[in-house]
């Protein structure tokens, strides 16, 4: 409707290397987005319309809870109880869909509905069988006593998904010319529709993000050696986010516009560069990249819900002081203990570290690697083999790399030496809404 047939040229960089556009920018100069906790006001002149953007949230850490662990442990219960609550409200006895993965977000869903008595529930899983998460995912359930489906994935299979009418009309659906649509379980909800597995009238709640919300995501740089400063926090952006590739040459031109979506005024400590970091990251990638993955069940015509974006569990961390957010202990010790209260079960199944020190001890051996000349070497040669690893055709644990190639010969010549699949969607979703723009 405005025109525009050529991207902007920087906004089609940074969605190379993140898989979305940061802040109201689309890949189109004159179309534009709303951004989260944003609203739009179009006034009426008479002679034509002002149109004009206002700010209602912002996900910012402020006024900590000065108060014991145990005491943050029980309001973190009290808040729970209120979340889901309101969720079997919202249900109204019907069907929720839960996609089980090995992680503690989907497994807290589950316990708590568990917890609140309410069984009216689907889990479900998917990939190559035998899969270390889907395993994982199918104990849990079985535990709990919770109906579990499993959709298999193979090279094959994901080649057809991938090059059907269905996924182009999925994608111009769910990519709104600001983000990479979302994948992972798009077939298996598809599957799972063609079997009549799923009611209709069904919910799906996805654990979408306690880890972040918790803290999971904050820089291990700015608590083991309190760096902090504006190059700091651009720095840290950078790795977590624009890194879709090995070479990320274009990494210089985002330095400003980080900053100025950062919307912060200070990074004099580690807890400024935190809370900057964890607020970047809500509005861009966890709004325009991870949420938006609910569009998959939008397309397949099913109503879904976000208890671990509910408003009392954010505004409820905002005030956790940032030593019980790195790398969510308070989260994943409550989660624990709540598994272990319910299944009477001592320890949960687990693929993450459960020893989180180790991951302090390897990322201090890895800046202090990065400091030295031989950080580049090293860092080439890990990349060759790493890369080797990833892109095995036969052995990825969703067969995603089933989607370019029929073969392992085509695979080599299309997909070897490409970091992950979203590489390569970055790429085809551009050539996508290139060609149905010039149509």
């Amino acid at each position: 409707q405005v025109r525009n047939i050529e991207m902007d040229p920087l906004a089609r960089e940074e969605f190379l290397l993140t898989g979305y556009v940061t802040g109201p920018d689309t890949l189109y100069p004159d179309v534009k987005q709303l951004q989260a906790g944003e609203y739009l006001i179009v006034t009426d002149n008479n002679t034509q319309l002002s149109i004009s953007t206002k700010r209602y949230y912002r996900f910012i850490h402020q006024n900590t809870l000065e108060v014991s662990e145990e005491e943050l442990l029980s309001k973190l219960d009290e808040v729970l109880l209120n979340v889901f609550k309101r969720l079997i409200m919202l249900a109204d006895g019907r069907t929720l869909v839960v996609p089980l993965s090995g992680g503690y977000d989907s497994r807290l869903i589950i316990l708590m509905l568990k917890r609140l008595g309410y069984d009216n529930v689907i889990t479900f899983t998917y990939g190559r069988p035998g899969n270390k998460e889907s395993e994982i995912s199918k104990q849990v359930a079985n535990t709990l006593g919770y109906r579990w489906e499993f959709v298999p994935y193979n090279n094959e299979a994901w080649y057809k998904w991938f090059h059907s009418e269905e996924r182009n009309k999925y994608w111009l659906m769910a990519g709104e010319l600001c983000t990479l649509p979302h994948n992972q379980d798009w077939p298996a909800v598809w599957e799972m529709k063609k079997q009549g597995i799923l009611p209709n009238d069904c919910v799906f709640v996805p654990g979408h993000t306690g880890d972040f919300i918790a803290g999971g995501h904050i820089p291990l740089a700015f608590d083991i050696y309190k760096n902090f400063g504006e190059k700091k926090f651009i720095n840290a952006v950078q790795e977590k986010h624009y890194c879709l590739y090995y070479k990320c040459n274009g990494r210089g031109l985002f330095d400003k516009q980080i900053i100025n979506r950062s919307e912060f005024d200070s990074y004099n400590s580690s807890e400024d560069c935190a809370n900057a970091f964890e607020k970047w990251e809500w509005q861009e990638r966890q709004a325009k990249f991870i949420i938006n993955s609910v569009r998959v069940y939008e397309f397949w015509k099913y109503k879904w819900w976000l208890p671990l974006w509910d408003a009392e569990f954010m505004d409820y961390w905002c005030k956790v002081p940032l030593q019980y957010r790195l790398q969510k202990n308070l989260y994943d010790q409550y989660v624990e203990k709540l598994y272990s209260r319910i299944t009477r079960v001592a320890k949960s199944p687990t693929v993450a570290n459960p020893k989180p020190f180790l991951n302090r001890i390897s990322y201090a051996l890895y800046i202090t690697l990065r400091a030295t000349p031989f950080y580049s070497p090293i860092s080439k040669l890990y990349n060759y083999f790493n890369k080797k690893r990833l892109t095995e055709f036969d052995k990825h644990p969703l067969a995603a790399w089933g989607r370019y190639a029929k073969t392992r010969e085509d695979f080599y010549e299309t997909c070897s030496g490409k970091k992950n699949p979203l590489s390569i969607n970055t790429i085809i979703y551009i050539e996508l809404i290139t060609d149905n723009n010039r149509d």
